[in-house]
């Protein structure tokens, strides 16, 4: 005899099914199935559905399922005959397709909330890439790269490279000079912070110096003596370019 379930069926389960300690099917589930097997054991067919809950196939019984009230399919009607859609009720198959497109509508409008995320995250990745960006630039000119390139010479011991952003007449320029009081600065090179609001430079590290006065202004020597320091440097700009006009190193 032919069983009354057949491959593509939606069945439901008639009670929890474990394997191995495991829910492999809960209560009132639905599963589809997808071939029929003869339990060689005994006259009964075996069911093959998918568990969602062990990502695994199961063989399961006529006592394990039961036939779910299908779906109405209309037959198909040619175009001379008139064909009604079927009363919508509490649990007819209108109600069925509705359920259906609600879930549609659902499921589309949560995929344009996920895409409208995955554009905000990217945006804000670019913005604050952009921002980084900005901040190495800026730190490579102006101000902060002339303070970064000047100590870096100073590790390198390299005087005329330091000289170059040493200018201590530029106090004295024209009125146009520039003086450069606020920033925000970390230099990789002599580990020090600008504070902002002022043109103190507190070192957060030990560096290896010692101050050698010149008629030309102070110039920072490296040596192997380790000591704990302060520097305050004040900068102004000249003809478009930034110099250290005042620097004092102290313990």
């Amino acid at each position: 005899m032919e069983p009354e379930i057949q491959p593509g069926d939606v069945c439901e389960l008639r009670g929890e099914v474990t394997v191995a300690d495991s829910i492999a099917f809960a209560r009132g589930e639905l599963v589809t199935v997808e071939e029929i097997k003869l339990n060689p054991q005994r006259p009964e067919y075996r069911y093959v559905v998918y568990s969602t809950m062990t990502g695994k196939r199961f063989q399961l019984s006529d006592r394990e399922l039961k036939m779910r009230e299908k779906a109405f399919a209309p037959e198909y009607h040619s175009a001379a005959e008139p064909w009604s859609s079927p009363p919508i009720g509490p649990g007819g198959s209108a109600d069925h397709g509705l359920t259906h497109t609600r879930e549609l509508e659902d499921s589309i409008k949560d995929m344009a909330h996920r895409k409208w995320v995955i554009y905000l995250v990217i945006a804000v990745v670019l913005v604050v890439g952009a921002v980084v960006a900005v901040r190495l630039i800026t730190a490579k000119s102006g101000p902060e790269g002339t303070l970064h390139g000047f100590f870096a010479a100073a590790q390198r011991n390299d005087v005329p490279a330091m000289m170059e952003r040493w200018d201590p007449d530029a106090l004295a320029a024209d009125p146009g000079t520039r003086e450069f009081i606020t920033t925000k600065f970390t230099s990789s090179a002599s580990k020090g912070t600008i504070t902002p609001g002022s043109w103190n430079v507190a070192l957060s590290g030990k560096m290896h110096y010692k101050t050698t006065a010149k008629d030309d202004g102070a110039v920072v020597v490296i040596t192997n003596d380790e000591v704990d320091g302060s520097v305050s440097a004040r900068m102004v700009e000249k003809d478009g370019t930034w110099y250290i006009a005042e620097m004092t190193i102290g313990p």
